[in-house]
């Protein structure tokens, strides 16, 4: 079994979900805040301000079968790819599941 995490923007959100609904049930959406690599450093007390470079974003984490992660990653791919923007993925085992019910 894997954990499949995509940070994506808001607006490909609806698009995506419908693709992955048909692949896998287990869908976990988190609302996230993306700080870019460059920050703006303010004098007053070494705080570091985020504002310029912070980008609102959706998490989404997706447990699935191991036969299921190309699919899933194929989908999250090809709507990143319409919009041409930089979004992230990663792919992580998971050698056990607990349900409790």
């Amino acid at each position: 079994m894997k954990k499949v995490e995509a940070l994506i923007k808001h607006d490909i959100l609806d698009g995506i979900l419908s693709e992955l609904k048909k692949i896998s049930t287990h869908i976990t959406l988190q609302e996230v805040t993306y700080v870019g690599k460059t920050l703006e450093q303010v004098n007053l007390s070494s705080v570091i301000v985020y504002n310029k470079d912070r980008v609102g974003r959706v998490k989404i984490e997706i447990f699935a079968q191991d036969e299921q992660v190309d699919n899933i990653i194929t989908v999250i791919k090809d709507k990143i790819k319409m919009r041409k923007e930089e979004e992230y993925i990663a792919i992580v085992n998971v050698d056990r599941m607990l349900s409790f019910t």
